[in-house]
């Protein structure tokens, strides 16, 4: 076939390129708004605009460059995270609850590894496509990354309807002993011991997850709830409890683990998993 040199030039394409600018300024907007996401929780923006703030008083409180504050300040309006009357910024009730590092409800570790997957993976596909894909340590995936995350997003709900469900069994105030099978952050058995006074409860993952527990177990002083080391699929977790409970891991998916699981709760006590399709906390 003969090629017209320059035909390009005077003939428009057969397929106008609106759809795809189109699919690309959108593209680009999303990630936009994650790298605004994500520097604004780095710097604290929405601790310091508990008040409605200045952006050259702003930029005292982060150390932030006041002419570069303005329009992520104002794309964060866009969002609907801040509220601007006149020159002055506010945050909204939404990003105070979530977005917060004073709010015990606070998404941050969650905007944390959505921005260090979009650096560490999504801006690297071409290289991951060639090379093969990134892998972390272990102990930084669960302990930096993955758990922290979990733990903010089960704060949100989920953590409180499923205790909640607990709690409301007839037999659940008799409960003395239980013990978390894989249980990441703890907080499940944390918010369990505090609903039953005369709960013990034990957290039983691997040694570098029991650490993130641990810290979770200082914050809320819940000297009633325990760590135990431990690889749930090989090791012995313990008996005579009156429940066995397990979270999104494969303690709750296991046939095998399911006469174990039975041969450590007491005569009556509950096996309770949760689990579910997607990829939720």
């Amino acid at each position: 076939m003969a090629v017209d040199p320059g035909g390009e030039l005077l003939e428009e394409p057969e397929i106008p390129p609106e759809a795809l600018f189109e699919l690309i300024d959108e593209s680009m907007k999303g990630l936009a708004r994650i790298a605004v996401l994500q520097a604004a929780v780095e710097l604290d923006i929405f601790y310091h605009l508990a008040h409605a703030s200045l952006v050259q008083d702003l930029s005292v409180e982060t150390g932030a460059k006041p002419e570069i504050l303005t329009p992520l300040c104002d794309s964060l309006v866009d969002m609907g995270l801040v509220d601007r009357q006149g020159d002055r910024y506010r945050g909204t009730p939404m990003a105070f609850l979530y977005l917060s590092r004073s709010s015990p409800y606070r998404q941050t570790a969650y905007v944390e590894k959505i921005g260090r997957h979009t650096r560490d993976l999504w801006m690297q596909a071409p290289r991951i496509l060639r090379d093969g894909p990134v892998t972390y340590p272990v102990e930084q995936f669960f302990g930096e990354m993955s758990l922290p995350a979990m733990a903010e997003n089960a704060l949100c709900g989920r953590l409180q309807r499923t205790v909640r469900e607990i709690a409301s069994l007839p037999e659940f105030p008799g409960f003395r002993r239980m013990i978390d099978l894989g249980g990441g952050h703890g907080l499940y058995a944390i918010a369990l011991a505090t609903a039953n006074l005369h709960l013990t409860a034990w957290v039983f993952d691997f040694p570098y997850v029991t650490r993130l527990a641990a810290r979770f177990i200082r914050q809320y002083r819940a000297e009633r709830v325990h760590t135990f080391p431990g690889n749930f699929l090989t090791d012995d977790f313990g008996s005579r409890y009156d429940l066995v409970f397990s979270s999104s891991n494969p303690s709750g998916k296991s046939i095998p683990m399911v006469p174990r699981i039975a041969d450590a709760l007491n005569p009556g006590g509950f096996f309770v998993n949760v689990q579910s399709m997607g990829a939720t906390p």
